[in-house]
């Protein structure tokens, strides 16, 4: 009888690169989404941002503010405390 396989591993699902930063969107293990931002600083990676969610309308949700936002690296305070209620 053939089991139902769960994907493991990493899937993007959006990204968004710019010169100085980049976000990406991610699948982890198919139930666990993540946001991760890097910033640049000629070419080398000097800081990085890491958001988790259980669901994935949370996750495009933030994905679009984030992206939406001119400094996503200074996020709105309305936005980390929808973020941080999810854990």
């Amino acid at each position: 009888m053939p089991q139902q396989r769960n994907p493991r591993g990493f899937k993007i699902l959006e990204r968004k690169e710019k010169p100085q930063k980049t976000i990406k969107l991610f699948a982890r293990n198919g139930s666990r989404y993540v946001i991760l931002i890097n910033y640049y600083f000629w070419g080398l990676c000097f800081r990085s941002r890491y958001f988790e969610f259980n669901e994935l309308e949370q996750a495009y949700a933030v994905y679009h503010r984030l992206e939406a936002e001119e400094n996503p690296e200074l996020p709105t305070a309305r936005l980390l405390q929808k973020q941080s209620s999810d854990f």
